[in-house]
């Protein structure tokens, strides 16, 4: 299946630039799957994305955002409400400027297929059907973004008339991309999330996995 995305601007952050975000050359595989479960999600579906194509130039560009330094817990601000009630989180008290290395005018074409989960008792056919028509009307859960909430995608069917841009063509090497993110259970473990399986929170520890990128006439084989 394809899937044709853009936006004004996209910002697929670096792990090694945290404090200062900048942007991947290009949409990672890992935001690709994100825009796609923000469209379709079920727990006996994964997506496995096969090639990302690039239609527009890449171009970057430089943006100074005001922030909040550090994250409020729930647990803090419970502790406000039961021995200090008269305490406030100020954003004006802890606010900072970052500079953000940004895309703009990212446009792509994302090739993808479905993959039962071993949970799954439906046939794979019925989730094409329910993605293809999501796809078509322009329907989803959540709105797709391009990295950030605020850097919405619009999404559309594969119609024919993408065409790359004659400054794509030929070989680059893009260095290593975040590829996917892959979530072990380790009673251990530091992270937590919401398994949709067994409905519960697990803990485990988190493992990112990369590849090297080489884009060949705007096309990146993932």
């Amino acid at each position: 299946m394809k899937l044709k995305i853009w936006g004004e601007y996209g910002l697929f952050t670096r792990p090694e630039t945290k404090a200062d975000p900048h942007t991947y050359p290009i949409l990672t595989p890992s935001a690709a799957e994100g825009v796609l479960k923000a469209i379709f999600w079920k727990p006996e579906i994964d997506y496995v994305i096969h090639s990302i194509t690039v239609l527009n130039p890449i171009r970057y560009q430089s943006i100074f955002r005001n922030m909040g330094q550090n994250k409020i817990s729930p647990r803090t601000v419970q502790s406000w409400a039961k021995k200090d009630k008269t305490a406030r989180y100020l954003i004006t008290d802890d606010r900072s400027q970052r500079h953000h290395v940004v895309l703009k005018n990212p446009a792509y074409v994302i090739e993808f297929s479905l993959k039962l989960s071993p949970h799954a008792t439906e046939p794979i056919d019925k989730y094409f059907a329910q993605v293809s028509k999501r796809i078509e009307r322009g329907q989803c859960y959540r709105q797709p973004c391009l990295g950030c909430r605020e850097y919405v995608a619009h999404f559309a069917p594969v119609d024919g008339s993408e065409t790359i841009d004659p400054e794509l063509l030929g070989t680059f090497k893009l260095g290593r991309i975040l590829k996917k993110m892959h979530y072990i259970p380790d009673p251990k473990g530091s992270v937590e999330w919401f398994d949709s399986i067994s409905k519960k929170i697990v803990k485990g520890r988190v493992l990112p996995e990369f590849f090297d990128a080489v884009m060949r006439d705007g096309v990146v084989q993932c």
